[in-house]
């Protein structure tokens, strides 16, 4: 069922409609508002159930200064690029199977100059991009349900498409991409970029010091 705050924004020139989720914070937490590019979407393919959220921010505006004023604990920039993609993933599944991967699928990773990530004290995070795939793998296996949340974060000079994402419960599988209802921002040149107006999210502001779900 979706969300009565559900937005679809039109991008002019590209005649495509981006499905943006209001997140219903499930686990509890919220990502730093952004303008720009913000959302959520449920997963539940592969024996994983899981909740994502995802934002898109741009350094270069006043309003990403204005947000992130004051968070200390905020996502840094690993990189140098303008953009900052943002996603947070929680185990929301009935089993005991951790989540052991995260991977962004339709974008183009060789536009990312930094990935990196920020989880909740555990470690066991390892981001990875070799210029045709991000993945970010949870090596310890305390990725649990109802217990750990983990931030996902790259940096770009290119601006947000659509995109989608897969979850595993194991390393090297290859389970099924889910299907497409929710998009989620990928990088591409700014020149595929249509001038259209942006849907505001309003968003709940929380703080992100404490990271476990309690």
């Amino acid at each position: 069922m979706k969300n009565k705050h559900t937005k679809r924004p039109k991008l002019v020139g590209l005649f495509m409609a981006l499905l943006l989720l209001q997140a219903i914070a499930k686990a509890g937490y919220y990502l730093p508002e952004s303008s720009l590019w913000q959302g959520a979407r449920y997963y539940n393919e592969n024996s994983v159930y899981a909740y994502v959220e995802y934002a898109v921010y741009d350094t270069a505006s006043a309003n990403y200064h204005n947000t992130l004023d004051g968070l200390t604990d905020g996502f840094v920039n690993p990189g140098s690029g303008q953009y900052i993609y943002a996603y947070q993933a929680s185990n929301l599944g009935t089993g005991l199977l951790p989540i052991a991967m995260f991977e962004l699928l339709g974008g183009n990773p060789s536009l990312a100059d930094g990935i990196g990530s920020q989880d909740d004290g555990f470690g066991g995070l390892i981001p990875t991009n070799n210029g045709a795939s991000f993945i970010w793998t949870f090596t310890n296996g305390l990725f649990v349900v109802n217990e750990h949340s983990a931030f996902m974060v790259f940096s770009s000079d290119s601006g947000p498409i659509a995109g989608s994402f897969r979850l595993s419960t194991e390393y090297g599988d290859e389970p099924p991409i889910n299907n497409p209802l929710t998009d989620v921002p990928e990088p591409a040149t700014v020149a595929l970029l249509a001038a259209g107006a942006w849907a505001i999210v309003i968003r709940k502001k929380d703080h992100l010091k404490n990271i476990t779900i309690k």
